[in-house]
């Protein structure tokens, strides 16, 4: 940030704050866009604390930017917990509890919708496994499996032999 540009908008900062109509009215009779004056506020204002004090003058506050507010995410177990309480709500609460959380109809309704599929319980971390992928590792255990399986029963037919030769039974009887 330049200096003389930083310079310039502190005493006009200051300035504005001591205008005894206001800011609004500062930035009308200087003919300074509000938009700049905040821009420049909110970047120097952790250089100058005095300016977050809300009383500026006799009658008039300061009326800071408000943080443009983002997108509210909701967990899924905050979406469950929501849900779990408008569905036990009496008719007529139901307004109340979604004016409380700041959501809408139809956010319930979809939010219902993904509890119906089970997408509201908390997932995993990481890397999803497609069902393909999933599909194949089943799979594959299920053939190690079978293979340990049919080498123990190979080894439980060789003893066998081993025993029918010690004993002297053949396996194949005439008749």
């Amino acid at each position: 940030m330049p200096k003389e540009k930083s310079a310039y908008w502190i005493e006009v900062i200051t300035a504005s704050r001591e205008y005894p109509s206001g800011i609004s009215a500062y930035c009308r009779d200087r003919n300074i866009s509000k938009k700049s004056y905040y821009s420049w506020f909110a970047k120097l204002k952790n250089q100058h604390p005095e300016w977050c004090q809300k009383d500026t003058g006799p009658g008039d506050r300061e009326v800071l930017p408000l943080n443009k507010q983002s997108r509210r995410n909701f967990t899924a177990a905050q979406k469950a917990d929501i849900l779990r309480e408008v569905d036990a709500a009496p008719h007529g609460e139901k307004g109340a509890i979604m004016r409380r959380e700041g959501i809408y109809s139809p956010q319930l309704r979809k939010w219902r919708e993904e509890r119906a599929v089970r997408a509201l319980e908390p997932s995993k971390r990481g890397p999803k496994i497609s069902l393909q992928e999933k599909e194949n590792k089943r799979l594959q255990e299920e053939v190690a499996s079978l293979k340990k399986r049919l080498a123990q029963a190979e080894d439980i037919i060789e003893i066998q032999k081993k025993i029918s030769q010690l004993l002297g039974i053949s396996g194949q009887e005439n008749s």
